[in-house]
């Protein structure tokens, strides 16, 4: 690889890191981690208090239909209780309906879908969520 092309690559690979983490800033939307762009829908019970719980909802394979369920499951939680954050989260590569996509590779939903680096991305959001609800504290 000659200079130039270096230089070009270098060039490419920070425009597109930094898109992706600049099309990754709604946190009540969306977690960045790892260079990941997880997508969430977040809801918080009508009392917060300044330590909440954090409740994550995660679908599970879904091979015919764009999941949207765990958001629905993280509303009605967080409407049902007192002191809660709760959030439905899009696993790795899926889509949900409203054409959002997890970053990441979807499997075909025979069991592939739980490999080391899904299970990194989602620990990783989840970390994330964490530790942004504890500065928010």
């Amino acid at each position: 690889m000659n200079k130039s092309s270096w230089i070009f690559t270098v060039i490419v690979g920070l425009f597109v890191a930094s898109t992706v983490q600049a099309e990754c800033l709604d946190i009540v939307n969306e977690v960045f981690n790892n260079e990941t762009c997880t997508k969430i829908k977040t809801f918080k019970s009508k009392k917060v208090s300044k330590s909440p719980v954090l409740l994550v909802a995660l679908h599970g394979d879904s091979p015919w239909n764009n999941p949207d369920y765990q958001y629905r499951f993280a509303k009605h939680i967080a409407d049902e209780n007192i002191n809660l954050i709760s959030v439905g989260m899009l696993r790795p590569g899926y889509t949900d309906p409203m054409k959002r996509t997890s970053d990441g590779v979807r499997g075909r939903t025979v069991g592939d879908n739980y490999d080391e680096t899904r299970i990194h991305q989602i620990a990783g959001a989840i970390k994330s969520l964490k530790n942004t609800i504890k500065q928010a504290g």
